[in-house]
């Protein structure tokens, strides 16, 4: 029933099988193939614009999908293609969950669109645009995806080279420490990113004691990834003057 697209012979069966090969393709790692079929998901809703209408936030989940696989594959052109399109259909929604999901989705997406790209300069009217409709939406979102819409904001900010407003993100997000708490991937990352930061901005001793207390930490050392060992590594061997 997988094999061809001909076995499926209606919209549902059709959302479904794309839907299937999509999140199979994506665990498996094979970003090509999971594109192919996202794309033919998103199209499949295009095709129909009742089903849209009908079934919102699933073709709203689809648009996210392949405006992701498109950012992996680096197909640009494509990816701001369907930011445009998703930010056309957000005009026309009215219920508040749905045009909360497309916020995220259209913001996260967008961010992610100028990081791959290193459009840093470009990224800073919608980062500021962003940052004053956040305020309309902070209730609206779970704290998970503010977390992650500052942790983006912070990397643009920093991409720019302004470093005291990317640590002034950082120093938001970890004031939300209970979601850190739950997060550790979210949170690694977070700690290696405020110490680049820090790093950049100059501040090379206060990198160095924490990343010293951070390696001597056992709670850290338990689930310390290996990227995270060879950064850590790395600041050490700068605060001895050996980078070798």
């Amino acid at each position: 029933l997988l094999a061809n697209d001909n076995n499926a012979l209606t919209f549902k069966s059709r959302q479904a099988l794309y839907n299937i090969l999509h999140s199979y393709y994506s665990i498996s790692v094979n970003i090509k193939k999971a594109y192919r079929f996202a794309k033919k998901r998103v199209h499949l809703y295009l095709s129909e614009p009742e089903k849209t209408k009908q079934q919102t936030t699933s073709f709203l989940i689809a648009m996210d999908d392949l405006i992701t696989v498109c950012n992996e594959l680096k197909k640009h052109n494509e990816e701001k293609h369907y930011l445009d399109l998703l930010s056309k259909q957000s005009d026309l929604l009215t219920d508040e969950h749905e045009k909360s999901l497309v916020f995220f989705i259209f913001s996260h997406n967008s961010m992610n669109y100028y990081i791959k790209t290193g459009k840093f300069e470009t990224a800073i009217p919608f980062i500021e645009k962003f940052e004053r409709e956040l305020a309309d939406y902070e209730n609206k979102l779970d704290d998970l995806r503010s977390t992650i819409l500052r942790f983006k904001m912070a990397i643009i900010w920093f991409g720019k080279g302004k470093y005291k407003k990317s640590l002034q993100l950082l120093n938001k997000i970890s004031n939300k420490g209970y979601i850190l708490n739950s997060r550790h991937d979210i949170e690694s990352i977070l700690k290696i990113f405020y110490l680049i930061v820090q790093y950049e901005k100059g501040n090379s001793d206060l990198v160095f004691k924490l990343s010293k207390s951070e390696n001597r930490s056992p709670a850290s050392n338990k689930r310390l990834y290996k990227f995270e060992n060879i950064i850590l590594d790395f600041f050490s061997k700068k605060a001895h003057g050996t980078t070798g």
